[in-house]
């Protein structure tokens, strides 16, 4: 009895690691540390979990191997993964696969098959399932105007109390402003930078100096997305809903956030498109020298890039970038 019961232990043992190293390998993906990513995923992926087996294919993917991939996601549903099933699928979470292209074995038959295991899942507690469901499915009640509403909200905040974060996105246009902006304030304060960037596009509702902490709160996690917010919003400046300016155009402001999208792994553009402009004439025409080449206006000079690159490398010396991203709300095609 006591060695059947040190045999359990260690059986469960092992799938708290796996799933434990399966975690850790999606927190390294959201990093864009996709090679060490898909190394902790193809290991527990040979251990048998249909999970790992479907972030390897998605790693594969953003990794170029895309032929592979392909097989992968069939063997994560073969495997039992209701995601990728949905790939395969070529429906809702993750439409407009590259099926035809690349030749990867998709089937409409999929779809059924990862409802019924969504459905397994959310009867089981897990959030993301629930809101799979939410998205993926129609219901009778959506016909009925109140209760469209009101179920969508119970549904939305049922999967995030369950582990969902990104169900609270969701919620826009379901729930009144008010509602709304209370549901992104419980998501931003349990650490979803994601919210956080979200509550800044509603200045006009919590202030300045809130939408400002938020989205400064969101850089501080990693967020590249949040920095890549502020560097447009300089790049042409913030108006309230009745015009009011907020805020002004800041060319070295926009350089700063630019380059700090950049340090945290998100798009940066060229930098001479934000430092200089070319100058034009009364008419709008733009000028050029005696050697016909254009002339520019210097908006950031390069004494103040070179200050601004160091103040970049110092804020994100000790900030590993987070892309924030699970099953729900990954942008895989």
């Amino acid at each position: 009895m006591k060695k059947f019961i040190v045999i359990c232990l260690m059986l469960l043992h092992s799938a708290v690691w796996a799933m434990e190293s399966v975690e850790q390998g999606i927190r390294l993906f959201n990093q864009k540390e996709y090679q060490q990513a898909q190394q902790i995923f193809q290991q527990q992926s040979d251990a048998g979990s249909a999970y790992a087996t479907f972030w390897l294919g998605v790693t594969q993917y953003k990794n170029r191997q895309h032929f592979e991939a392909g097989q992968t996601f069939l063997q994560a549903a073969e495997m039992g993964d209701p995601w990728a099933m949905n790939v395969l699928g070529d429906k809702y979470i993750y439409a407009f696969n590259p099926c035809r292209f690349l030749g990867w074995p998709c089937d409409d038959k999929w779809n059924d098959k990862a409802f019924r295991v969504w459905k397994k899942q959310a009867d089981e507690g897990n959030g993301n399932a629930i809101l799979a469901l939410r998205i993926t499915q129609s219901y009778f009640w959506e016909l009925i105007p109140f209760y469209r509403s009101y179920n969508s909200e119970k549904i939305f905040f049922d999967a995030f109390q369950k582990g969902s974060n990104h169900a609270i996105l969701k919620m826009g246009g379901w729930v009144s402003d008010d509602k709304y902006t209370y549901y992104l304030k419980l998501a931003a304060n349990q650490g979803y930078a994601p919210a956080m960037e979200t509550l800044y596009y509603r200045m006009n509702t919590i202030g300045y100096n809130e939408a400002m902490k938020w989205i400064n709160k969101a850089i501080e996690l990693g967020y590249a997305e949040a920095a890549r917010t502020l560097y447009l919003a300089y790049r042409v400046g913030e108006k309230d809903r009745d015009g009011n300016v907020i805020l002004q155009p800041d060319p070295k402001k926009a350089y700063f956030y630019n380059r700090l999208t950049g340090a945290l792994g998100g798009e940066e553009k060229l930098a001479h498109l934000i430092t200089q402009e070319p100058v034009h004439d009364d008419d709008g025409i733009p000028l050029a020298d005696e050697n016909g080449e254009p002339v520019f206006e210097i908006l950031v000079t390069e004494q103040e890039q070179a200050e601004m690159d160091k103040q970049v490398a110092e804020f994100v010396k000790d900030i590993k970038p987070n892309l924030f991203l699970d099953e729900t709300s990954i942008n895989l095609f």
